[in-house]
């Protein structure tokens, strides 16, 4: 058996190497992912259609071969990852989401039985490829959950229910300052994130107070109060218990929509808000989509407002009455666009303000293999963790290019 992490203090190496091995198999795989939408991007022509096809699939075919190979590097690891991430689960204070944490955990453990079977099946590379697909993507799409909650020490003490209070008097004059300064505009909102049972933490700033306050709750709702003051954010991030993964905006996830690559510029930005997590990487997206991309157009709402004009103009050099009257409805409407512009520019700044992120309880629903992918197998346990890595661990995944 190897050693696993207590509650009473740090993880152990094996523990931490396990970890090191998701968290490393988590980056390769979005890394691949952004090589593979690029060369995607550089082979669309004018009209979105692909210019080079079989460099494509050529692509896509190495994007899958690195991310297996990985994925075999992760695999000896699985079992004390689920076996740590259950036990950290059920010591943590009980939260409604927990439940579908507990259904995602249940089916990385199913997925990761079932790559295990394949790899000791002595397919193909290519075969073994295509196979373990469904898996990696499952291990993609819910390694940072398992991550951090095998990244727990004391699941207890890394939320807001095992922290203590302030005393009353203490806290009392605290809230009262970050109420004048929030009512007057002075308070400055530093960082925000929720903890594993979904308590929503915010570090703020007074405008005559050096050290930084936590508060437990939203800031603009009634139920809040401060829970500590620190020298700095680091040390108040040190004390206080650490973010769970955000949630997501969709449950049902954006994997079945294009690559954000293939579309045109505002599906794009409407793709990118499906995918977000952030506050700020929306805001980011609104003034993407209100302000005028240097050398394109396309899409934003400037171009619209420009294009708008474009035809008032045209309708009004008709020098006809209907196309006088048709001018003068197209000017109303641009003048509208370039209010709404405006009003959405202002929202982007706003909500740039609030460095809000999705709570936790938004759960991504499981990504599952169908019974299509399944192959019977007799084997139902994990291989072992060595030292000694599988073929082609110099860092270059091995080559399943078609031939």
């Amino acid at each position: 058996m190897k050693p696993r992490a207590t509650a009473d203090g740090p993880p152990e190496p094996a523990q931490l190497e396990a970890i090191e091995h998701l968290d490393r198999f988590l980056s390769q795989y979005n890394s691949g992912h952004q090589r593979w939408e690029n060369i995607v991007l550089r082979h669309r022509g004018q009209e979105g259609m692909s210019i080079a096809p079989d460099a494509d699939v050529a692509a896509l075919c190495q994007q899958q071969a690195e991310a297996a190979h990985w994925f075999q590097h992760l695999l000896p690891y699985a079992a004390d990852l689920i076996a740590t991430a259950r036990r950290h689960l059920d010591q943590l204070p009980a939260a409604p989401h927990h439940a579908t944490w507990r259904d995602i955990v249940d089916h990385l453990d199913r997925a990761a039985v079932h790559a295990c079977a394949i790899v000791t099946d002595g397919a193909t590379d290519l075969d073994q490829q295509t196979q373990l697909w469904p898996c990696v993507r499952i291990w993609a799409a819910h390694g940072d959950l398992l991550s951090s909650l095998a990244e727990l020490t004391d699941p207890l003490a890394a939320t807001v229910r095992g922290k203590a209070d302030l005393p009353y008097g203490e806290r009392a004059v605290l809230d009262s300052a970050v109420r004048a300064d929030r009512a007057e505009g002075r308070l400055a909102v530093l960082e925000s994130w929720y903890d594993h049972t979904s308590e929503l933490i915010t570090l703020v700033a007074l405008e005559d107070h050096a050290d930084v306050l936590a508060l437990r709750g939203d800031i603009d709702g009634p139920w809040w109060y401060v829970l500590g003051s620190y020298p700095d954010g680091e040390a108040a991030r040190a004390a206080l218990p650490p973010a769970a993964p955000p949630g997501v905006l969709r449950p049902e996830g954006i994997d079945d929509l294009p690559p954000q690559s293939r579309l045109p510029r505002t599906e794009q930005l409407t793709h990118q808000v499906l995918a977000s997590c952030h506050g700020s990487e929306v805001a980011e997206l609104l003034y993407a989509a209100t302000h005028t991309p240097e050398g394109d157009l396309r899409g934003s709402l400037p171009a619209l407002v420009e294009f708008t004009d474009a035809c008032a103009e045209f309708t009004h050099a008709l020098d006809t009455r209907a196309g006088r009257h048709l001018a003068v409805r197209l000017q109303a409407v641009s003048a509208v666009l370039s209010r709404l512009n405006t009003e959405l520019q202002d929202i982007g700044d706003a909500l740039a303000s609030t460095v809000s992120v999705l709570p936790p309880h938004r759960v991504r629903s499981p990504v599952r293999i169908t019974q299509s992918a399944f192959r019977r197998s007799s084997r139902t346990e994990y291989p072992t963790a060595t030292t000694q890595p599988p073929p082609g661990s110099d860092g270059a995944a091995p080559s399943t290019a078609r031939r």
